[in-house]
């Protein structure tokens, strides 16, 4: 069937005072588009009909699906570009090489809030999960294998919400650092309360529930978005340990707020 507009007959002219659709698309061209989805496309089985949503016998889920997929892998393809170690200076980016589903685990904490745990805990001597570009104390670990390094004196640890090690390897890593080795730590996680690491370890601290949701940092080349979960500070204090599970300590942050 012919698409509106064009003529019935093979290679005769548009019949009216325009050669192009409402849509300001030429009518040659989508005549020939059409006769080349039936000719070629093996997805166009049918030509278009009145009410059946298909568009020269192009099912619209199948448009927004190659659409969808367009753009992710155009986003894909940007954060490969922007962060690909090259030559020289480039290959000591801390993000070179990484992908998108790696570069999700790379967003900082926002200075503002870091500032509010520094002033109200005391300053940290060590960030355990941060590279050369994000950490926010002189003396960093990375996120890889958190067991492999020995924690000291008031630690701030921002881990990685997915991926290795899982994110109860942290917590449980910090509750044995306060209680085998008298080191303190703060730990900003997502809120997961029904966690198996938040009923055995988290609640062996102090938590506190900020009000809104913490706006995370996002790393170089990596496009800002909202944030998509509530999250929980906990803290670890070797003389404050939480002896009863089931009894957690939960407090409101910003502390002092009337």
């Amino acid at each position: 069937m012919p698409l509106s507009g064009t003529s019935s007959k093979p290679g005769s002219a548009a019949v009216g005072p325009s050669s192009r659709s409402s849509s300001g698309v030429s009518k040659r061209f989508l005549a020939r588009l059409n006769a080349a989805s039936h000719a070629k496309a093996p997805f166009a089985k049918s030509a278009s009909v009145p009410g059946s949503g298909r568009v020269m016998g192009i099912s619209p889920r199948w448009a927004v699906s190659v659409v969808i997929a367009v753009m992710k892998s155009s986003r894909a393809m940007s954060v490969m570009l922007d962060h690909y170690p090259r030559t020289g200076r480039e290959r000591k980016c801390p993000y070179a090489g990484l992908s998108v589903a790696d570069l999700r685990n790379e967003w900082s904490t926002p200075p503002d809030l870091f500032d509010e745990l520094r002033a109200h805990f005391g300053a940290f001597s060590l960030d355990a999960c941060a590279n050369g570009k994000n950490t926010k104390v002189k003396r960093f670990n990375s996120r890889a294998a958190p067991y492999r390094h020995e924690w000291a004196g008031r630690v701030f640890c921002n881990p990685p919400y997915s991926g290795a090690p899982p994110l109860g390897h942290w917590v449980r890593k910090a509750y044995a650092a306060a209680k085998d080795d008298g080191v303190e730590s703060v730990l900003i996680v997502p809120s997961q309360l029904g966690s198996a690491w938040f009923h055995d370890w988290a609640v062996r601290g102090t938590v506190y529930v900020p009000r809104g949701r913490v706006a995370f940092v996002a790393p170089p080349g990596v496009g800002a978005s909202s944030p998509r979960h509530d999250s929980l500070i906990i803290h670890f204090d070797p003389a404050d340990l939480n002896a009863r599970r089931d009894r957690p300590n939960v407090r409101l942050w910003p502390v002092g707020e009337g």
